[in-house]
C-alpha cells in the first residue's frame, strides 16, 4: 500500500501486488501491478484531485524494484496519468487493447427494464426468466454462506475443471470475508428440490447502488434450460427491487450479456518495462514458463485454465 501525505495528511492511498518468480527469498522476474490485479475486474487510485499526488504514486512505483508493471482493468483516468509519467522516467510504457465490460442501468420496475430492453435476444431471456419462475432464489445467511459457496466453487469447477483447492482458498476465502463485511451477495437458484441449479456471487457497493456479478456457475446436468440465464434474470430483478441503480456484468464481452441490454464500459490496460537486457531476458523466460504450465494443464484437464 502506498500513501502519500500532504502537511501530516493523508490525500492518496494505492494498492499495489508483486508477483513473479522467485528462488527462496530471491526474486528472479520481478512483477508489480496496480490493484488486486488479476482478481479485481476494476481498480483505481484513491486520492484527492491533483496532478501532484499522482505524479508522487508514479514516482514511488518507479522507485520500487520491478521489471515490468501492469496497470490493467482500470477505471481511473487518472492512470493514464501514472503511465505518462513512468514513460517520462525512461521506462518503456504501451497502452494495450482496453477490456469491456457490460452494464446495464436500472429503472424503478422490472417492466420499465422490459420495455426499455432494446436487444435483439430479449425474447429468450424472457423466455429464460418465466421457464425457472418456480425455481427460488435464495441469498445466504449467515447459516448458509459456506454451503452456498462451496455449492458456486463446485459448479465453476465442473464447467472450468479449475483447481478446486486452489478456488477454495483464494475465491472461497474472499467471498466469506467480503460476505462477513456486507458487500458480496452469494445466491443460489434452488428447484423444488432445493438442489442448486446455479449460483452466483455478486460484490455490492451500497454508496454507489452498483450490483456486480463476479463469479456465475450452473449445474450442467440442467444446462438444457440455461439456468444460468434464468438466475441471472431473476438477481436482475431483485437488484432493481431492492433500488439498486445499475447491473454490472464486470470484465468480460462475452455474448450471452448482450441479451440484457447492456452498455458497454471500456477498462484502460497499460505495461511499463525496464530498459535493461536483464529484465527483457527474464520477461521472455516467465513468459516461456506460463507456457509450460498452460500445456500442462491441457494436458492434464483438457482444457487452458
Amino acid at each position: 500500500m502506498l500513501a502519500v501525505s500532504r502537511d501530516a495528511t493523508y490525500v492518496g492511498f494505492c494498492v499495489l501486488v508483486e508477483t513473479g518468480l522467485a528462488l527462496g527469498p530471491l526474486r528472479i522476474y520481478r512483477e508489480l501491478a496496480l490493484g488486486a490485479y488479476p482478481t479485481a475486474d476494476y481498480g483505481a487510485i484513491v486520492a484527492e484531485e491533483g496532478d501532484d499526488i499522482v505524479t508522487e504514486i508514479a514516482r514511488a512505483i518507479d522507485n520500487m524494484p520491478w521489471d515490468l508493471f501492469r496497470a490493467c482493468n482500470l477505471r481511473d483516468a487518472r492512470v493514464a496519468k501514472i503511465a505518462a509519467q513512468l514513460r517520462s522516467l525512461g521506462n518503456r510504457v504501451s497502452e494495450e487493447p482496453r477490456n469491456a465490460c457490460r452494464f446495464v442501468p436500472l429503472p424503478a420496475s422490472w417492466e420499465e427494464y422490459d420495455a426499455r430492453n432494446r436487444s435483439s435476444d430479449k425474447r429468450y431471456l424472457n423466455r429464460r426468466r418465466n421457464q425457472w419462475r418456480d425455481a427460488r432464489l435464495v441469498e445466504a445467511d449467515a447459516t448458509t454462506v459456506d454451503e452456498y459457496i462451496e455449492a458456486l466453487l463446485r459448479m465453476h469447477h465442473g464447467r472450468w475443471r479449475s483447481n478446486l483447492h486452489k478456488a477454495r482458498r483464494t475465491y472461497g476465502k474472499l467471498f466469506r470475508e467480503a460476505y462477513d463485511r456486507g458487500c458480496c451477495r452469494i445466491s443460489v437458484l434452488l428447484n423444488a428440490d432445493r438442489r442448486p441449479l446455479a449460483a452466483q456471487a455478486a460484490f455490492v457497493d451500497a454508496e454507489r447502488r452498483s450490483w456486480g456479478v463476479y463469479m456465475l456457475a450452473y449445474d450442467r446436468r440442467a444446462g438444457k434450460g440455461s439456468p444460468g440465464i434464468g438466475m441471472l434474470a431473476k438477481a436482475l430483478e431483485r437488484a432493481i427491487d431492492q433500488g439498486f441503480a445499475e447491473y454490472d456484468f464486470l470484465r468480460g464481452d462475452e455474448p450471452y450479456k448482450a441479451r440484457f441490454g447492456t452498455q458497454v464500459r471500456l477498462l484502460e490496460n497499460y505495461i511499463a518495462r525496464r530498459r535493461s537486457a536483464r529484465s527483457a531476458a527474464m520477461e521472455r523466460a516467465w513468459g516461456a514458463a506460463l507456457r509450460v504450465k498452460a500445456l500442462l494443464r491441457r494436458l492434464l484437464f483438457g482444457r487452458t485454465l
